[in-house]
């Protein structure tokens, strides 16, 4: 397992703990920084006020508004998607920057990330631009 600086913080939502702490480890040892949160609305506050490189999450019922927000406020921070519905994209899937199903090994898993995290990314200011009616 490649181990990666610790300037690249993930947050992690999901309010099942095993599976939160599952991810603060496996992140933790690839040397990422991990914040972790098990409300949409807790990761929200700690999206809005912490500066994150990327976020990983179960969606929910509540997952597609917070998408949507994230997107809005951080059009350029890669969200990973973890879908327990085998064969069926969750609600919410157009905001993912990748969707994983379940069985994916832990060594593909952090290939991903890493990928995600040092890919160029577009400026946020295109984002915004397109966002303004003319």
């Amino acid at each position: 397992m490649q181990v990666r600086c610790s300037n690249t913080t993930v947050l992690c939502m999901d309010t099942d703990p095993t599976r939160v702490a599952w991810l603060q480890l496996l992140l933790s040892i690839a040397g990422y920084a991990v914040k972790t949160a098990s409300s949409g609305d807790s990761a929200m506050r700690v999206f809005r006020e912490d500066d994150i490189d990327l976020v990983i999450t179960v969606p929910d019922g509540n997952w597609v508004r917070g998408g949507c927000e994230m997107k809005r406020l951080k059009p350029t921070v890669p969200i990973v998607l973890l879908n327990r519905r085998k064969g069926k994209l969750p609600p919410g899937a157009e905001y993912a920057d990748v969707i994983f199903s379940r069985g994916v090994t832990p060594t593909a898993f952090l290939a991903t990330l890493a990928e995600l995290t040092t890919r160029p990314q577009p400026k946020a200011e295109a984002f915004v631009a397109a966002d303004v009616a003319p």
